[in-house]
């Protein structure tokens, strides 16, 4: 059964969270500051920091360590062999 809404601004948190992930995950997947933004946004709407900062480190940090690591990658160049 769909639940009532009293009127157009009557948000529940996970609707929110929706609103949240579809504005910073798409940035974020192009430049990793973005999580933390990501990161202020969900802890605004839980008003919990424990469990925001718990879910930052199990969901965000190993998004971030990975886009840095592929980043670092790309970065590498070689240097090109001499034959002395």
């Amino acid at each position: 059964m769909p639940r009532k809404r009293k009127g157009f601004f009557d948000l529940t948190q996970g609707d929110l969270n929706k609103i949240v992930d579809s504005v910073f995950h798409p940035l974020a997947r192009e430049e990793p500051i973005f999580w933390l933004a990501d990161f202020v946004g969900h802890g605004l709407i839980e008003q919990n920091p424990i469990l925001s900062i718990k879910k930052f480190i199990h969901y965000d940090v190993p998004k971030i360590a990975k886009q840095y690591r592929k980043r670092n990658a790309r970065r590498k160049r070689y240097r090109p062999c001499r034959f002395t």
